[in-house]
Protein backbone atom coordinates (compact mmCIF):
# COMPACT_ATOMS: atom_id res chain seq x y z
CA UNK A 1 0.00 0.00 0.00
CA UNK A 2 2.45 2.59 0.75
CA UNK A 3 4.76 1.57 -2.05
CA UNK A 4 1.88 2.07 -4.68
CA UNK A 5 1.50 5.23 -2.85
CA UNK A 6 5.01 6.41 -3.06
CA UNK A 7 5.17 5.01 -7.05
CA UNK A 8 2.90 8.00 -7.76
CA UNK A 9 4.41 10.91 -6.42
CA UNK A 10 6.79 11.71 -8.76
CA UNK A 11 6.96 11.61 -12.66
CA UNK A 12 10.17 9.58 -13.00
CA UNK A 13 13.52 8.78 -10.37
CA UNK A 14 14.86 10.67 -13.39
CA UNK A 15 12.75 14.19 -13.29
CA UNK A 16 13.88 14.00 -9.31
CA UNK A 17 17.18 16.44 -9.66
CA UNK A 18 15.54 18.32 -12.03
CA UNK A 19 12.40 19.51 -9.97
CA UNK A 20 15.00 19.86 -6.76
CA UNK A 21 16.97 22.22 -8.71
CA UNK A 22 13.72 24.37 -9.80
CA UNK A 23 12.44 24.09 -6.81
CA UNK A 24 15.11 25.27 -4.84
CA UNK A 25 15.16 28.57 -7.10
CA UNK A 26 11.95 29.76 -4.72
CA UNK A 27 13.18 32.13 -1.77
CA UNK A 28 12.94 30.78 1.54
CA UNK A 29 10.59 32.31 4.13
CA UNK A 30 13.43 32.80 6.53
CA UNK A 31 16.82 34.03 5.54
CA UNK A 32 18.03 33.97 8.88
CA UNK A 33 18.24 29.93 9.51
CA UNK A 34 21.41 29.03 11.09
CA UNK A 35 23.89 27.03 9.46
CA UNK A 36 22.89 23.44 11.37
CA UNK A 37 19.73 24.14 10.01
CA UNK A 38 20.96 24.85 6.40
CA UNK A 39 22.86 21.60 6.79
CA UNK A 40 19.86 19.59 7.97
CA UNK A 41 17.61 20.74 5.04
CA UNK A 42 20.22 19.96 2.92
CA UNK A 43 20.21 16.56 3.62
CA UNK A 44 16.64 15.98 3.98
CA UNK A 45 16.88 17.10 0.55
CA UNK A 46 19.44 14.25 -0.47
CA UNK A 47 16.82 11.89 2.19
CA UNK A 48 14.09 12.18 0.44
CA UNK A 49 15.50 11.95 -2.65
CA UNK A 50 17.18 8.14 -2.39
CA UNK A 51 13.64 7.33 -0.63
CA UNK A 52 11.77 7.96 -3.97
CA UNK A 53 14.16 6.74 -5.85
CA UNK A 54 14.82 3.48 -4.52
CA UNK A 55 11.58 3.32 -3.60
CA UNK A 56 12.01 3.60 0.41
CA UNK A 57 9.72 5.29 2.07
CA UNK A 58 9.80 7.35 4.99
CA UNK A 59 7.91 9.86 7.38
CA UNK A 60 9.07 13.23 8.65
CA UNK A 61 8.13 13.58 12.36
CA UNK A 62 9.07 16.22 14.84
CA UNK A 63 9.17 20.16 14.40
CA UNK A 64 10.15 19.34 10.26
CA UNK A 65 6.99 16.96 9.64
CA UNK A 66 5.48 20.50 11.12
CA UNK A 67 7.46 22.41 8.40
CA UNK A 68 7.05 20.41 5.53
CA UNK A 69 2.66 20.39 6.08
CA UNK A 70 2.93 23.79 6.54
CA UNK A 71 5.23 24.13 3.16
CA UNK A 72 2.59 22.12 1.72
CA UNK A 73 -0.43 23.75 3.01
CA UNK A 74 1.04 27.27 2.12
CA UNK A 75 2.61 26.24 -1.48
CA UNK A 76 5.66 27.47 -0.58
CA UNK A 77 9.23 25.52 0.07
CA UNK A 78 10.77 27.80 3.19
CA UNK A 79 10.69 26.65 6.84
CA UNK A 80 9.91 29.21 9.82
CA UNK A 81 12.39 28.07 12.44
CA UNK A 82 15.77 26.84 13.74
CA UNK A 83 16.13 23.01 14.22
CA UNK A 84 18.31 21.24 16.40
CA UNK A 85 17.46 17.67 14.87
CA UNK A 86 15.89 15.47 12.70
CA UNK A 87 13.00 12.87 12.87
CA UNK A 88 12.68 10.36 10.60
CA UNK A 89 10.14 7.17 10.72
CA UNK A 90 11.25 4.65 8.01
CA UNK A 91 9.56 1.07 7.68
CA UNK A 92 11.18 -1.17 10.04
CA UNK A 93 12.24 -3.81 7.09
CA UNK A 94 13.80 -0.71 5.59
CA UNK A 95 16.04 -0.11 8.65
CA UNK A 96 19.18 -1.97 7.21
CA UNK A 97 18.68 -0.04 3.93
CA UNK A 98 18.94 3.65 6.09
CA UNK A 99 21.98 2.48 8.29
CA UNK A 100 24.22 2.03 5.48
CA UNK A 101 22.24 4.88 3.26
CA UNK A 102 23.32 7.54 5.90
CA UNK A 103 27.19 5.98 6.28
CA UNK A 104 27.59 6.41 2.69
CA UNK A 105 26.42 10.04 3.14
CA UNK A 106 29.08 10.87 5.84
CA UNK A 107 26.83 10.04 8.95
CA UNK A 108 28.35 8.10 11.99
CA UNK A 109 25.84 5.70 12.73
CA UNK A 110 25.35 4.16 16.53
CA UNK A 111 22.52 1.33 17.09
CA UNK A 112 23.37 0.96 20.73
CA UNK A 113 20.01 2.25 21.58
CA UNK A 114 19.28 1.01 25.51
CA UNK A 115 16.75 -1.77 25.27
CA UNK A 116 15.87 -1.30 21.51
CA UNK A 117 16.67 -4.08 18.95
CA UNK A 118 19.78 -2.48 16.82
CA UNK A 119 17.43 -3.26 13.51
CA UNK A 120 14.45 -1.41 14.01
CA UNK A 121 16.11 1.85 15.47
CA UNK A 122 19.27 3.64 15.39
CA UNK A 123 20.65 7.30 15.38
CA UNK A 124 23.05 9.03 13.00
CA UNK A 125 25.14 12.32 13.53
CA UNK A 126 26.67 14.32 11.02
CA UNK A 127 30.15 15.91 12.71
CA UNK A 128 30.38 19.27 12.99
CA UNK A 129 32.55 20.71 10.10
CA UNK A 130 33.58 23.71 12.21
CA UNK A 131 30.58 25.56 11.17
CA UNK A 132 28.18 24.67 14.23
CA UNK A 133 26.45 22.68 11.55
CA UNK A 134 26.62 19.01 13.73
CA UNK A 135 23.33 17.66 14.45
CA UNK A 136 21.83 14.00 14.99
CA UNK A 137 18.92 11.77 13.03
CA UNK A 138 17.20 9.92 15.11
CA UNK A 139 15.59 7.07 12.88
CA UNK A 140 12.80 4.68 14.36
CA UNK A 141 11.31 2.14 12.35
CA UNK A 142 7.51 1.39 11.58
CA UNK A 143 5.49 -1.24 11.00
CA UNK A 144 1.83 -1.86 9.32
CA UNK A 145 0.81 -4.54 11.62
CA UNK A 146 -1.90 -7.56 10.44
CA UNK A 147 -4.73 -5.50 11.38
CA UNK A 148 -3.32 -2.16 9.60
CA UNK A 149 -2.41 -0.56 12.63
CA UNK A 150 1.08 1.14 13.10
CA UNK A 151 3.71 -0.06 15.71
CA UNK A 152 7.12 1.38 16.44
CA UNK A 153 9.88 0.02 19.27
CA UNK A 154 10.14 4.30 19.96
CA UNK A 155 10.28 4.53 23.36
CA UNK A 156 9.52 7.45 25.53
CA UNK A 157 5.82 8.65 24.47
CA UNK A 158 3.85 6.69 22.77
CA UNK A 159 0.46 8.73 21.39
CA UNK A 160 0.97 8.59 17.89
CA UNK A 161 1.03 4.63 17.52
CA UNK A 162 -1.74 1.83 16.74
CA UNK A 163 -3.24 3.84 14.59
CA UNK A 164 -3.79 3.11 10.70
CA UNK A 165 -1.48 4.84 8.54
CA UNK A 166 -4.10 7.21 6.92
CA UNK A 167 -4.70 8.36 10.21
CA UNK A 168 -1.44 8.66 11.37
CA UNK A 169 0.06 10.34 8.08
CA UNK A 170 -0.22 13.07 5.47
CA UNK A 171 1.19 13.20 1.68
CA UNK A 172 2.81 16.02 1.62
CA UNK A 173 5.08 18.01 -1.34
CA UNK A 174 8.33 19.95 -0.65
CA UNK A 175 10.86 21.44 -3.07
CA UNK A 176 9.56 19.28 -5.93
CA UNK A 177 9.05 16.39 -4.19
CA UNK A 178 6.20 14.69 -2.10
CA UNK A 179 6.91 12.56 0.61
CA UNK A 180 4.70 11.42 4.14
CA UNK A 181 4.44 13.38 7.24
CA UNK A 182 3.12 12.67 10.73
CA UNK A 183 -0.04 14.37 10.97
CA UNK A 184 0.72 18.09 12.67
CA UNK A 185 -2.09 17.42 15.46
CA UNK A 186 -0.17 14.20 16.24
CA UNK A 187 3.44 16.02 16.12
CA UNK A 188 2.23 18.39 19.06
CA UNK A 189 0.24 16.00 20.77
CA UNK A 190 3.62 13.99 21.14
CA UNK A 191 5.77 17.41 22.00
CA UNK A 192 2.90 17.95 24.70
CA UNK A 193 2.71 14.11 26.31
CA UNK A 194 6.49 15.30 26.54
CA UNK A 195 6.59 18.08 28.17
CA UNK A 196 3.93 17.03 31.20
CA UNK A 197 5.76 13.98 31.32
CA UNK A 198 8.92 16.39 32.24
CA UNK A 199 6.66 18.61 34.21
CA UNK A 200 8.39 21.81 31.82
CA UNK A 201 6.46 23.83 29.95
CA UNK A 202 6.69 23.73 25.93
CA UNK A 203 9.33 24.57 24.30
CA UNK A 204 9.88 28.16 22.04
CA UNK A 205 10.12 26.19 19.10
CA UNK A 206 6.70 23.94 20.27
CA UNK A 207 4.76 27.46 20.63
CA UNK A 208 5.90 28.75 16.87
CA UNK A 209 5.03 24.81 15.85
CA UNK A 210 1.51 25.24 17.15
CA UNK A 211 0.85 28.77 16.02
CA UNK A 212 2.27 27.94 12.40
CA UNK A 213 0.07 24.64 12.44
CA UNK A 214 -3.23 26.56 13.48
CA UNK A 215 -3.67 24.64 16.43
CA UNK A 216 -4.32 26.46 19.69
CA UNK A 217 -2.00 25.69 22.78
CA UNK A 218 -3.60 23.50 25.39
CA UNK A 219 -3.17 24.63 28.68
CA UNK A 220 -0.52 21.89 30.42
CA UNK A 221 -1.16 20.56 33.82
CA UNK A 222 0.58 20.80 36.94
Amino acid sequence: MIIDELSTMNDSPDSIPNKINESMQKPEINSNLDERTRAIISELVNILEKSSKDMRPVVVDGGLGIELFVADRDKQNGLFRNHGDLDIRPMEDDIGYWKETLREMGFIIDDNIPNVDSSKAFTATMPDTGKGNEFRIDVWGLKIEDDKRVSSSETGTKVYYDQNWEDLVNKVEWKGMQTFVIKPEIILANKLEYSQKKKMPLRKGDLIDYAQAGISVPKIEN
